[in-house]
């Protein structure tokens, strides 16, 4: 019964949301995070997605099928380390904590480190691109996942020192995110990449989740 009782306690505070009471929450706002495939913003080079259907409901055919050729950093996407270490894990083997869990929105990176979640989603960053001296601080912070509604979390000039030094400490990179209907503070989010094996960087639907505490209007 101890160890079922530890087991429980452990998803608890891994999934603080799933174990609350109906009677303490009656609203919960899911924000979409997402950015969409197929309109996204791209990178300079990049070839832009393109949709086929290989099959189409009609006369002869009762289903649609189609197939999607796309860059894997179109739209929202998470960078594996294999993206720029050359021995790195590939998209399907990193570690899911860094994308789903506790996490703030914010349009700054001055903030108490004890008291914030230690995933880190910048708002507006391509005002304030990241450098190596920044990057170092969040670490040092406990930061585990930098997400960024740019394209890319720094200049073309930094992109490979700073892509290096945070994949090479493990931290979890989020790029091209839409926080447009984000406001600042604190969610829980969820935002896991799609499993493809010896991929470099993969597609992910990212979502905050928001409960709003009405305790006391049900007493």
């Amino acid at each position: 019964m101890q160890k079922y009782n530890n087991y429980l306690y452990s998803r608890k505070l891994l999934f603080p949301i799933l174990f609350q009471s109906p009677y303490q929450y009656s609203e919960m706002t899911i924000i979409d995070i997402s950015r969409d495939v197929m309109d996204s913003p791209l990178y300079p080079g990049t070839i832009p997605p393109s949709l086929r259907f290989l099959n189409q409901i009609s006369g002869i055919s009762d289903y649609n099928l189609s197939t999607l050729q796309a860059d894997l950093h179109t739209g929202t996407h998470i960078d594996a380390p294999l993206h720029f270490l050359e021995n790195g894990k590939d998209i399907s083997s990193i570690d899911l904590h860094r994308f789903i869990g506790p996490c703030r929105v914010s349009a700054t990176i001055d903030f108490h480190p004890s008291a914030s979640p230690s995933i880190l989603l910048l708002k507006n960053q391509s005002d304030y691109p990241l450098d190596l001296h920044i990057c170092e601080q969040l670490v040092s912070r406990g930061i585990i996942t930098i997400g960024t509604d740019a394209l890319s979390l720094t200049s073309a000039d930094k992109e490979s020192a700073i892509h290096r030094f945070l994949l090479q400490k493990g931290i979890g990179i989020i790029e091209n995110l839409d926080l447009s209907n984000a406001p600042e503070g604190d969610y829980f989010l969820v935002a896991a990449p799609i499993k493809i094996s010896g991929a470099e960087a993969s597609f992910c639907r990212a979502v905050l989740i928001k409960h709003v505490n009405t305790d006391s209007a049900c007493r």
